[in-house]
């Protein structure tokens, strides 16, 4: 079955030739030839755009792989092709070769006027001299460091480009603002919701589209793959933020700002200038909470890499603490609901401690809000409001750092932390006499 991406590539290509945009047309066509290279449609279109940019070299070689693959009925793509090649070695001063491929195209019964007017050229050997094409690149992103950006895209080895920080970052430092490319805010499109939507773009944005990743190229569709690998859960394609790498140590979180429709991405820790940023690709206890062979499974098994991160490539004993710690965290989640709330309040913001503190020696700096608005309720049902306050506070440190000021989860955790009476839980304040002000982190 053909990738349905070969028509919209085939579409946006023509588009852009049209609008005389001859770099973009080609950088296009090329995807086409990567992605279906037996045919000779491919390459025939992509020598055209060459001779449109003077690649004289690149229209000879596309020209000749068509030839390669044409099959004996189509005629008009040897024509076409002779024609093509005949005009670029032309240019090249290769005389004879032109005139050999300019009576192959006579041959296959090319139009007369065409060869009359090429035989003209080729007589008085005239010639365009080369010039040097302008390369469009297929990323929008420079891999300089402008000053007053917080990040830039590099290289990052074997995971490809990544993002570097540009200065020292803070936490809570805002990194990344950016509108999505396709946004799918509140579902996973369908398979003919995604194909409207990339109709759509223009063909420099779909250019920038096929720049990402796609772990998926065996499944024959580019656009299913690309949207899966790449895709925020809010947020949909979001060019710039998927350039930034997996850590299960990540120091910086991405959030969907559906206010301004706009993907961000806020540091979790210091970040020194020239430090990779990384973001997790997988979600409070499915990271916190797992080991290093539960996340490297859930990894591959959602973007299809074996993850070597800080945490995953620790060394066998360091590992081995590492997932007593995540372990120990998800075991406190678990054990936290068969706590009694009237007889247990102590032990159960012990071990809120206790988790918190473990994500601090693991290093993993989101999150704790999961566990500090769970302590903050049980101060609420036993009406310690200093208790509750000191708990809602870190809730909402927590958010702003990770969502920022402006988000709807940090503006419920900021109410609650200014006045912890207004909490909305069903059994605040049922219980008295007990106070937990000696419980801290």
């Amino acid at each position: 079955m053909s990738d349905p991406i070969l028509g919209l590539l085939k579409t946006k290509a023509s588009e852009a030739f049209k609008q005389g945009d001859f770099t973009t047309a080609r950088s296009l066509y090329s995807h086409s030839v990567d992605i279906d290279p037996q045919d000779d449609t491919h390459p025939l279109n992509r020598s055209l755009m060459n001779l449109r940019l003077t690649r004289w070299s690149d229209a000879e070689e596309d020209a000749t792989k068509a030839l390669a693959l044409c099959q004996c009925t189509k005629n008009d793509h040897k024509q076409k092709a002779y024609y093509r090649r005949c005009q670029a070695r032309r240019e090249m001063g290769d005389i004879v070769g032109a005139q050999n491929d300019l009576k192959a195209f006579a041959s296959t019964g090319g139009a007369r006027d065409l060869v009359d007017a090429e035989q003209k050229k080729i007589d008085s050997s005239i010639t365009t001299p080369q010039l040097v094409p302008a390369h469009q690149s297929l990323l929008l992103e420079s891999k300089s460091a402008p000053s007053e950006r917080t990040y830039f895209i590099d290289d990052a080895g074997n995971k490809g480009l990544g993002a570097f920080a540009a200065r020292d970052i803070h936490r809570g430092d805002l990194i990344l603002t950016e509108k999505p490319l396709l946004p799918f805010p509140h579902n996973s499109p369908s398979r003919t919701e995604l194909r409207l939507a990339m109709d759509n773009l223009s063909p420099t944005d779909l250019l920038v589209f096929l720049s990402l990743k796609n772990t998926r190229p065996d499944r024959g569709d580019t656009i299913d793959g690309i949207y899966k690998t790449n895709a925020f859960a809010n947020g949909g394609i979001v060019i710039e933020a998927s350039r930034f790498n997996h850590s299960c140590r990540p120091n910086a979180r991405y959030s969907y700002h559906e206010a301004t429709n706009r993907q961000r991405i806020f540091a979790l820790t210091y970040i020194p200038e020239g430090e990779e940023i990384f973001v997790s690709y997988l979600a409070s206890r499915n990271v916190y909470g797992a080991t290093r062979n539960q996340r490297q499974a859930a990894l591959r098994a959602k973007q299809n890499f074996l993850c070597s991160c800080a945490a995953c490539g620790l060394d066998r004993q360091l590992s081995l603490e590492s997932d007593r710690r995540r372990t120990e965290i998800r075991s406190i989640w678990d054990r936290m609901p068969t706590f009694n709330p009237r007889t247990d309040g102590r032990a159960y913001l012990q071990i809120v401690v206790r988790a918190i503190n473990l994500m601090k020696e693991e290093g993993y700096w989101a999150d704790a809000d999961d566990f500090a608005n769970e302590a903050a309720a049980l101060c609420s049902m036993h009406a310690d409001w200093e208790s509750a306050k000191y708990w809602h506070g870190i809730v909402y440190e927590t958010r702003v750092a990770e969502f920022g000021k402006d988000s709807a989860h940090t503006f419920k955790a900021r109410r609650d932390f200014e006045d912890p009476r207004s909490i909305d839980h069903p059994y605040a304040g049922v219980f008295h006499g007990q106070t937990f002000a000696d419980i801290r982190l």
